[in-house]
């Protein structure tokens, strides 16, 4: 898409009647692949016994981060590890990639220029609000998954108005705020990471 609050290199995918934000595209698959590469470099000698430094802080890193989630989440929590390290990667390495020097590629000719007319300045991928939009639905689809899951029919029930007491269902008014609650959430989530990435950038 190309509502963004800022200008980017747009273009056209066939088949597609929306523009898309090219740098935005190619940023977010370049930290994806850097994820990659990093955690193939990270992981590909690792040892049972005799660790190395490297190994040592990467498992205590794991420790950290397995002991945050347990926190947090009760249901089967280390399903739940993969998800949370892969966006809190992906979000600090993004915000990385808008402090690289980019308008040291203002000397090349062939420099990208924006759709006004001014050359690429190079941004963080979290500043595009598209992109805190994906990670904040992807967020509240594994929290629906999680409850359909773990809750059954009965974690439904709230939001059709309905609640179950000694096995017994029953009808109340909480529907709706579960409801407000289920299209707030990824509104939330979209503005607070998009808000601070842009107020960052801006100020840079």
């Amino acid at each position: 898409m190309s509502e963004s609050a800022s200008h980017h290199i747009q273009g056209q995918l066939p088949g597609l009647l929306l523009k898309v934000n090219w740098d935005t595209l190619c940023e977010v698959w370049f930290v994806m692949g850097l994820i990659l590469l990093l955690t193939w470099l990270a992981t590909r000698n690792l040892q049972k016994q005799g660790i190395s430094k490297a190994q040592f802080v990467l498992e205590s890193i794991y420790d950290v981060w397995d002991g945050q989630v347990k926190s947090q989440i009760q249901w089967q929590p280390s399903k739940f590890l993969p998800l949370v390290g892969s966006i809190f990667l992906f979000t600090v390495i993004a915000y990385w990639v808008g402090l690289l020097p980019w308008k040291l590629g203002w000397m090349l000719d062939a420099w990208p220029v924006l759709d006004n007319g001014h050359k690429f300045e190079g941004a963080s991928p979290t500043s595009d609000i598209n992109v805190t939009l994906g990670m904040a639905l992807i967020a509240v689809m594994a929290y629906l998954l999680t409850g359909t899951f773990s809750g059954k029919q009965a974690y439904w029930l709230p939001y059709l108005g309905l609640s179950s007491h000694n096995g017994k269902v029953q009808a109340n008014l909480v529907g709706l705020i579960e409801w407000l609650d289920l299209l707030i959430r990824p509104l939330t989530l979209t503005l607070r990471l998009f808000a601070n990435t842009f107020a960052g950038e801006a100020l840079m």
